[in-house]
């Protein structure tokens, strides 16, 4: 039901912004183009996401040093390391939250890969705290081939986005998350 109503807001959204968009095209990368993408990726999203918040970021079950910041709402998702501003920003434009992930369109100025794609894994570690694990290859230029990549990940989690192996602090081999640890998200 809930899939169905999101549908048909999606169309109708689709159908009342589209003429307003003054030749607006799918290779065009503006800020027009992202904010149709994060209203209609609002409107598809089926639920809230789980991992909203406001956190401060340290490695693995262990760490304590905090390595910076997450912000993350259902519709975006803005992260700044310690000592490295600006921040990375991403518009979220889908949420699976039965596999724990969203993707998003990297809505960062000047960034390489600004309108790609990537996906954000998290999980609730047994110390009742979120764990989130980014797609660190970031060279999906659609929204289907972010999808294509994280369907490998669930095909064969091994070290890429393993929810069972987050990781200590320090061991920088075999661990859960693109071979590193998660980091591990405390509330700010």
């Amino acid at each position: 039901m809930i899939r169905v109503n999101a549908t048909f807001l999606v169309a109708m959204m689709t159908w009342a912004l589209l003429p307003n968009c003054n030749g607006l095209t799918a290779t065009e990368d503006d800020a027009d183009q992202t904010a149709l993408l994060t209203l209609l990726g609002a409107a598809y999203v089926a639920g809230q996401l789980e991992v909203q918040g406001a956190y401060n970021f340290f490695d693995g079950t262990n760490g304590t040093a905090n390595n910076g910041t997450y912000d993350i709402t259902n519709t975006s998702r803005s992260q700044l390391f310690t000592g490295f501003p600006p921040p990375t920003t991403g518009a979220i434009v889908e949420i699976d939250n039965v596999n724990r992930v969203f993707y998003e369109r990297i809505t960062t100025q000047n960034d390489a890969n600004a309108g790609k794609f990537l996906w954000y894994r998290w999980t609730k570690g047994t110390d009742g705290k979120f764990y989130i694990c980014p797609d660190l290859n970031g060279s999906a230029t659609t929204l289907e081939a972010s999808k294509t990549e994280f369907a490998g990940v669930l095909a064969n989690p091994g070290t890429t986005a393993n929810p069972n192996n987050l990781g200590v602090e320090g061991v920088f081999a075999g661990q859960g998350c693109n071979g590193v640890f998660w980091s591990r998200l405390e509330p700010r």
